[in-house]
């Protein structure tokens, strides 16, 4: 019988905070990949159909706000959940915005918040 993982597409300019974060959620029991470059989300999201994004927000060139508002403008893609991961604020200013229907996490993170906060997440879509 094969048990169908959810999927996490993890997008970070940072190739060793992104490999360390899909390895961890491939250890949980999720199926994650992960993509560096913010211009190919879109591409790499249709072709893995993840049920949530994890979307660090400072990256060059496409920051995270661009990279969400894009995926909301695709019909097929509009749905999925994101949280956003960013080194620029700090876990409580985080917690606030979580507080404000928005799931913001705070850098650094370990695996562990981050699949209690994805699980969270995906309880509410």
């Amino acid at each position: 019988m094969k048990i169908n993982k959810r999927r996490i597409l993890l997008v970070d300019d940072s190739v060793a905070i992104s490999q360390i974060l899909k390895t961890g959620l491939n250890m949980s029991g999720y199926e994650a990949q992960a993509e560096n470059n913010p211009a190919h989300v879109l591409q790499v999201a249709r072709a893995f159909r993840p049920d949530l994004i994890v979307l660090d927000v400072a990256m060059p060139g496409m920051d995270g706000g661009a990279v969400a508002q894009a995926l909301g403008d695709q019909r097929d893609l509009a749905h999925i959940p994101i949280i956003f991961l960013t080194a620029l604020c700090s876990k409580e200013d985080a917690a606030r915005a979580k507080n404000n229907d928005e799931m913001i996490l705070a850098k650094p993170i370990t695996v562990a918040e981050l699949v209690k906060n994805i699980e969270e997440r995906l309880r509410q879509k």
